[in-house]
């Protein structure tokens, strides 16, 4: 498990959560949540499927507007801000997707450029005309995650794991301060979703960035999160370090079924 908590729980607050709701209808799929990320903290979400993680996401970054509370991101009210002051926040903010989300017919290092795309001009981005600086900041970032080798590869050649890798390399280059990581291994073999999630941790704590990552596998979870908060029901039901976490915040995660059950990727077995 991460041994490096103490010194995690030490930073100030990057992201303050407080009285969240968002509701679909009839559906409240965010019902009160309360959560703070420390800078250069790595949290993991789990949950059940539909229990309000990816809504969680997408309030964070209002590509859905909260129904009510707030979301303080860097000290700043993000529920107040609007058109530039917006898009400033995204562009501190990184994603990791499932899918990966890369252009596959473009080259690895064109796909890490697209993280700079904040910081440049319409007609510089339009004929990706990146400077000499985006280019080398874009290859520092591919040798962080280990891909320099394949800077100049079409992403459609690479493995899932590479592709993912590629995919945090686009955070790094974007000089996100927070990286949201939806499911990020849930495409990914075993063995590469462990490359994966170390190389996140890896760089997320080099470069103090805080990652609020949501995962279905409870060992995984374990071994790369300083914290795990648990979902259920659009609450949190389980807020605890890692190395707290027991069988019974499994089941109050998952219900009392998970302890009997086989590790999958929608009913983890619960391990402590």
């Amino acid at each position: 498990m991460p041994d490096d908590v103490a010194a995690t729980t030490e930073q100030p607050i990057m992201l303050a959560i407080r009285n969240l709701k968002k509701a679909y209808g009839e559906h409240r799929v965010l019902d009160g949540i309360d959560l703070d990320l420390r800078q250069g903290e790595f949290v993991v979400i789990l949950g059940p499927s539909g229990t309000g993680k990816s809504t969680l996401f997408r309030c964070i970054t209002r590509l859905a507007e909260p129904d009510a509370g707030t979301i303080s991101f860097d000290g700043r009210d993000v529920t107040g801000l609007k058109s530039d002051a917006l898009v400033a926040m995204r562009r501190r903010c990184g994603f990791v997707f499932q899918q990966f989300n890369l252009v596959r017919r473009l080259s690895a290092i064109d796909n890490v450029l697209a993280g700079r795309l904040g910081y440049v001009s319409l007609w510089r981005a339009m004929l990706g005309a990146f400077s000499t600086q985006d280019r080398q900041l874009a290859l520092a970032s591919l040798d962080a995650v280990g891909m320099l080798d394949h800077a100049y590869r079409r992403v459609d050649g690479l493995s899932g794991g590479q592709q993912q890798r590629v995919a945090i390399a686009r955070t790094l280059a974007q000089q996100s301060h927070l990286i949201i990581a939806d499911e990020p291994i849930a495409s990914l073999d075993p063995e590469s979703a462990r490359t994966v999630l170390g190389i996140l941790r890896k760089v997320a704590k080099e470069n103090g960035i805080s990652v609020l990552c949501s995962l279905h596998q409870v060992e995984q979870a374990l071994a790369v999160g300083d914290r795990i908060v648990g979902f259920r029901n659009g609450r949190i039901v389980v807020d605890c370090r890692s190395r707290d976490f027991t069988d019974e915040d499994c089941v109050r995660i998952y219900g009392s079924e998970a302890a009997q059950a086989e590790e999958t990727p929608e009913q983890p077995a619960c391990a402590a």
